[in-house]
């Protein structure tokens, strides 16, 4: 599956995760492993590329973005005392 593919390719990482998708759907547990991956060296970085509501032609997906999936990223980021330079989370449009 796609999914698995990218996992994959995450896990092989050594300093840049980049994430482009119109509508990121990460669960409690991946958005874990993004922040522990982020936790193992101050030098990784973790970039999110997505929709926003300007430019989305779903807007159910992308409140799941925006009201689920970002809050949650940027929660566990801060509760895990990631460096704010670690990661940076774009939206079309904005």
């Amino acid at each position: 599956s796609v999914m698995k593919k990218m996992w994959a390719q995450i896990e092989m990482a050594e300093k840049d995760i980049l994430i482009c998708s119109p509508y990121i759907y990460l669960t409690d547990k991946e958005i874990e492993k993004i922040a522990n991956w982020l936790l193992v060296d101050p030098e990784r970085k973790f970039r999110l590329i997505t929709n926003s509501t300007s430019t989305s032609d779903n807007l159910f997906a992308q409140s799941m973005v925006e009201n689920f999936v970002i809050p949650k990223l940027l929660k566990t980021f801060q509760e895990n005392n990631i460096n704010p330079k670690q990661f940076e989370i774009l939206a079309y449009g904005n």
